[in-house]
């Protein structure tokens, strides 16, 4: 770790990538360029499609779908999984209250049929003779239907098929040819756009990635932080400790504040080296064994600000891939042009974003259903 690094907070890096997506999808919604303007107009085209997905699965209650996942990582699959052929009925089936009404009275009928049927030929347990179980069946079906006669009456002529939701096929094509067209090749880019339609609804109109679980709840951890007092406190002790959590921003100056409570008096230029001495070793140490498991430096306020500018550029890329790097920064040198194509690749790969080629023409094709 860097000279200073035990100054910032740590956060585990796994789903890191999709604080930095969560940016980008940003600056690309609030572009206002003739590009940005057609990338939003396209990508509310692919949310048309999805309202009729929606209708679809209501219509066919497919018995699979219990709702889109909340891990974007499969919530693809679960959309994919409704392609198995399925049984159909058509035409769409209807009832009215007073069918309804009908069906429940003789539910009641049927069911003290049977029950009587079942007292006549079932005793202790055990069929009366080698014909009772057939004859229970052939019983209990046929109340069955006759229970359920008025919804056929109602409905005649009804067939099946198997249908394996071609909609849904489409609907994950056109998610999928959107990002591609756009150059958003990252593995979060098509599940994002997908979640965000599913949270429309209930949410209203908001940026894909807007709200989303990062990887899986982690274990904070304590680690205690050990210091030998300068002289002794109120109590005798010549030693302080504190605990610092995975999770909080520490540095030696906070502890220096501690120590200084605990002695009371401030600290001398020569006691401050000291403390500095103990303590930044033992953090760094902590750090570096909490890096090797995943964890990672997260950025304070200013370099998140830095982060946005360099989600902004990258979004521009994205948007005009014809451009040159010397039309998006034509006010800067070459040397800070490097610069900022350095931070855009940086940025990208935080993001786990492959950047497209520059120079290269895209078409849009997208068809239509």
């Amino acid at each position: 770790m860097g000279r200073g690094g035990h100054r910032y907070p740590i956060e585990h890096a796994e789903g890191r990538e999709l604080d930095f997506a969560s940016l980008l999808w940003e600056a690309l919604l609030s572009d206002r360029s003739p590009q940005g303007v057609r990338f939003r107009s396209e990508l509310d085209g692919i949310f048309l499609r999805w309202r009729r997905l929606v209708d679809v699965l209501n219509s066919y209650r497919a018995s699979s779908w219990n709702g889109p996942s909340s891990d974007l990582q499969h919530l693809v699959d679960s959309l994919k999984s409704l392609t198995v052929p399925t049984r159909v009925v058509y035409p769409r089936p209807h009832s009215t209250p007073e069918i309804e009404a009908e069906i429940a009275e003789r539910s009641g009928i049927a069911a003290a049929a049977i029950k009587e049927v079942c007292g006549e030929l079932i005793t202790d347990g055990r069929y009366v003779n080698d014909e009772s179980k057939p004859i229970l069946s052939e019983a209990t079906r046929s109340f069955t239907l006759w229970q359920n006669q008025p919804f056929w009456d109602a409905n005649p002529g009804r067939r099946h098929r198997y249908s394996n939701h071609p909609y849904i096929t489409r609907y994950i094509c056109d998610v999928e040819e959107f990002c591609s067209l756009w150059g958003l090749k990252a593995w979060w880019a098509v599940p994002s756009i997908i979640d965000s339609h599913f949270k429309r609804e209930s949410m209203g109109e908001m940026p894909p990635l807007s709200m989303y679980l990062r990887g899986l709840p982690r274990v904070i951890d304590e680690h205690s932080i050990v210091v030998e007092l300068p002289e002794l406190d109120e109590r005798g002790s010549s030693c302080f400790t504190t605990y610092w959590r995975d999770d909080s921003h520490i540095s030696p100056a906070e502890i220096q504040i501690q120590c200084e409570k605990k002695i009371g008096r401030a600290y001398s230029k020569r006691a401050s080296r000291e403390l500095s001495r103990q303590v930044t070793p033992q953090l760094e140490s902590a750090k570096n064994s909490m890096m090797e498991c995943g964890w990672t430096t997260a950025p304070n306020s200013s370099l998140s600000e830095r982060y946005r500018t360099h989600a902004g550029w990258v979004a521009n890329l994205i948007l005009n891939p014809e451009m040159k790097y010397e039309e998006i920064w034509p006010e800067s040198s070459d040397d800070k042009r490097r610069a900022h194509q350095r931070s855009c690749a940086n940025f990208a790969r935080l993001a786990k974003l492959n950047l497209p080629s520059r120079n290269v023409k895209r078409s849009r094709n997208l068809h239509h259903w």
